[in-house]
């Protein structure tokens, strides 16, 4: 099963995260989405307030509720590959 990790503003890997997992790293309210294939692609936004609520990390660490953060970065994902993205 896939991992979503939060990582600090400005970082693009958590080491321990494996192909499949998923980046959320905060940028001004919103959560930028990063998807693991060896390196990361980064696959849109999200606004906070469609996550559960998020601690500020200083290094990558495995995010609560991982059932809630995996369908929103899942959603995500697909909205974004039928729009073609």
């Amino acid at each position: 099963m896939a991992t979503v990790w939060i990582i600090p503003e400005g970082t693009d890997t958590a080491p321990g995260a494996a192909d499949g997992d998923y980046l959320l790293r905060p940028t001004g309210g919103r959560y930028e989405v990063g998807g693991l294939a060896g390196d990361c692609t980064w696959l849109g936004t999200l606004d906070a307030e469609l996550l559960p609520a998020l601690p500020t990390v200083e290094a990558p660490e495995q995010g609560p509720e991982q059932d809630r953060l995996l369908i929103a970065v899942r959603g995500l994902e697909s909205a974004e590959t039928h729009r073609g993205g």
